[in-house]
């Protein structure tokens, strides 16, 4: 079944009154754009083609939050409930986010699982000298390098190559290679370690020497318990740097693990996202009327003077309005099958033709034709049609052509509004224009360009 039967069922069956009731502003406006159709069906379809693009948008949302869930379910790292799989150097290295459960416990930790390093026989095949910058941020979150309780940030810039630049610590059981600090039973006065930076480029080397002081820090229970888990993470890390399985640690501090993966799910993100999308389309759908039934509006005001002059000139001709009515009607219908052009003030017109045909009374039919364009330039001439309909065309034709003047004259008005509006909305890129030039002409003076 497609969205649009599903639309139209769930339309004729629903039992939700926001579904069937009426809302007489859009249907008011849809009876504009369709003059001569059923207002109630027009309404009802655009009523189920709404229902038909919220729908529509809605499973996409759906889909999407389905496929996101599916595939984070799918993309599991840890296997075996404790084996984490190792890239192959070159492939990159990966994020994984861990939780680490004891009976008393429960901490979520982040763990960078690197690319496998090469044995020395595959170093030998892949050993290149290339230039490297290094940019280090070696703080942290220190304050200052004579107070470092927290892991230091050494970092070693990498670019398709295995080896560039490596550091080297007096005390590795303080400052770990990798930035790793260890500050649990260090002196009050601290510990001073000594970080060898070393940049390599080919058979040249550069060192730097950098002065570090290891302060002792205060751990809370949890505090501690995340510091021996990253040094056991970081241990295992060692041990299985060639191997392409990973098994991570089962006990910390005596406790049992527990390891489970931590996945970011957007599925339920991508549903509402998909919901609201469906009710904004909806509103837009809305606000597309509004702005139809205003171009109709203006379309019907550029169109009087226009309209005005030629009844003018078929009355004078000797012709009746009815007659002016059919003829007009007669020629926009054989404009609108070779062009396929609509326009709304001939529609209303046509339709007054069929009444006419159908026999209907003249006064009748011009006051109606007034009300549906309703406009007060149309509603005054139907009512003057109505009024001189049985006077005869003279005394018609004397106030059509004051009516016409006056029509001239507001065409006249009307554009020179549009052009004034149109001025005003041109003033600020002008403005802005002006600016630029003076800052061309400017700029030079005070920079001193072009100085003799």
């Amino acid at each position: 079944m497609s969205i649009k039967k599903s639309a139209e069922k769930i339309y004729r069956k629903s039992k939700l009154r926001c579904l069937k009731k009426d809302n007489y502003m859009v249907k008011e406006i849809i009876g504009k754009l369709y003059p001569g159709e059923n207002p109630d069906i027009q309404y009802q379809k655009y009523i189920i083609h709404k229902l038909t693009v919220m729908t529509a948008i809605a499973l996409l949302g759906v889909a999407a939050a389905i496929c996101v869930h599916l595939c984070s379910r799918i993309e599991n790292k840890l296997t075996e409930g404790e084996h984490l799989n190792r890239r192959e150097w070159g492939e990159g290295s990966y994020q994984v986010m861990l939780s680490a459960e004891t009976d008393t416990i429960k901490e979520e930790i982040g763990f960078q699982v690197k690319e496998r390093k090469l044995t020395a026989e595959e170093c030998e095949k892949l050993l290149v000298q290339a230039e490297k910058e290094l940019k280090t941020a070696i703080l942290g979150e220190n304050q200052q390098l004579n107070a470092v309780n927290c892991d230091l940030r050494l970092v070693t810039a990498l670019n398709e190559y295995p080896f560039t630049i490596a550091w080297r610590s007096s005390n590795r059981k303080r400052i770990r290679e990798d930035g790793k600090v260890d500050a649990v039973d260090v002196d009050k006065e601290g510990e001073t370690v000594w970080l060898t930076a070393v940049l390599s480029y080919e058979e040249k080397c550069w060192e730097k020497t950098i002065q570090v002081t290891v302060v002792p820090a205060v751990l809370t229970e949890k505090q501690s318990f995340l510091l021996q888990l990253q040094k056991q993470l970081a241990e295992t890390d060692r041990m299985f740097e060639q191997e392409k399985i990973i098994s991570l640690p089962d006990r910390v501090e005596g406790q049992e693990l527990i390891w489970k993966e931590k996945k970011k799910n957007y599925s339920i993100f991508l549903f509402f996202m998909g919901l609201a999308a469906a009710f904004l389309v909806a509103e837009a759908m809305d606000k597309d009327l509004r702005k139809k039934e205003e171009q109709r509006k203006q379309e019907l005001r550029q169109s009087y003077s226009e309209f005005v002059t030629k009844l003018q000139l078929y009355m004078g001709a000797g012709l009746t309005a009815k007659n002016v009515f059919l003829k007009m009607g007669e020629e926009y219908r054989k404009e609108k099958q070779k062009t396929g052009v609509k326009k709304y003030l001939y529609e209303e017109i046509l339709i007054a033709c069929h009444l006419f045909l159908n026999g209907e009374r003249e006064e009748i039919v011009y006051r109606e034709w007034g009300k549906r364009c309703n406009e007060m330039y149309y509603r005054k001439l139907s009512y003057l049609l109505a009024s001189y309909v049985r006077q005869g065309n003279d005394k018609l034709l004397f106030v059509l052509s004051e009516e016409t003047e006056h029509a001239l004259e507001d065409r006249k008005n009307n554009a020179k509004k549009q052009g004034e509006e149109a001025g005003t909305k041109m003033l600020l890129p002008m403005m802005l224009m002006l600016i630029e030039v003076m800052l061309l002409i400017l700029l030079p003076a005070f920079t001193g360009f072009g100085k003799i």
